[in-house]
């Protein structure tokens, strides 16, 4: 009776009940499949036949902004429905979101840096946590090489080692896109009126408060993603790459 009545433990306790396979094993092995199965998936999207055309579409989407040329109908759809390939969901092309809600060029450039930079964080962490969880089953006592412990790390080190290399996938397609949203924010046209108005989105005045705000964003933005996703690019270059960023 006293041992119906006894509380349910928390923390790992909690999670793992009274299975003599240790707790981190335990989980390791049920988060295991999604990650392992993400894993694949970005192997497979990223191979380097797959990263030449998702350059290429990545170089193709921007041109007619940039330089102003008008293309014909359907290839600024197949443009706009490419947008998949950079994570760009808020195309109308692509989902209903651009047609039920009424956003503007600054909405997009929100969302555009701030949700990549929420899910980079969370994977940066994510990478942490497993790390940490990895370096505290070979601190346990009698965690030999070889051990159910040890290798409940190795699998763990192996999660933190995707979410990095999950998140260096994600920073390859958001970059070019991303970059050229940023620098968008500049580029204003004159209009006979004498008001000069962004080429993006004609709707917005330039001298609005609610521009002045969103280019002041943008300079803040382009230290993150134009020149400091390069920087850290370039500090993850080595082959140590993932033991470093964990």
């Amino acid at each position: 009776a006293a041992a119906a009545l006894k509380p349910p433990s928390s923390g790992c306790g909690a999670l793992c009940g009274s299975n003599p396979l240790p707790c981190g094993a335990r989980l390791a092995l049920a988060i295991g499949p999604v990650l392992n199965l993400l894993h694949l998936a970005t192997g497979a999207i990223s191979g380097t036949m797959a990263r030449i055309l998702i350059s290429l579409f990545q170089v193709l989407r921007p041109l007619g902004d940039v330089f102003d040329i008008t293309y014909p109908k359907i290839y600024r759809n197949f443009l706009v429905d490419i947008g998949v390939l950079e994570l760009d969901f808020l195309s109308v092309n692509v989902t209903p979101l651009g047609c039920s809600i009424d956003l503007t060029f600054h909405h997009k450039l929100y969302s555009r840096t701030l949700v990549p930079l929420a899910v980079l964080l969370a994977l940066y962490l994510f990478a942490r946590f497993c790390s940490r969880v990895a370096q505290r089953l070979r601190d346990k006592e009698g965690a030999a090489k070889g051990s159910r412990d040890w290798e409940a790390a190795r699998k763990w080190e192996g999660f933190g080692s995707s979410a990095i290399a999950l998140a260096l996938f994600l920073i390859f397609l958001l970059y070019p896109s991303t970059s050229a949203m940023i620098f968008s924010t500049f580029i204003c046209e004159d209009i006979d009126d004498g008001q000069a108005y962004l080429r993006a989105d004609y709707a917005i005045n330039c001298a609005s408060p609610e521009h002045q705000a969103a280019t002041a964003y943008a300079i803040v933005m382009i230290f993150v993603f134009p020149v400091g996703t390069v920087g850290d690019a370039t500090q993850t270059s080595a082959p140590s790459t993932t033991s470093r960023a964990v």
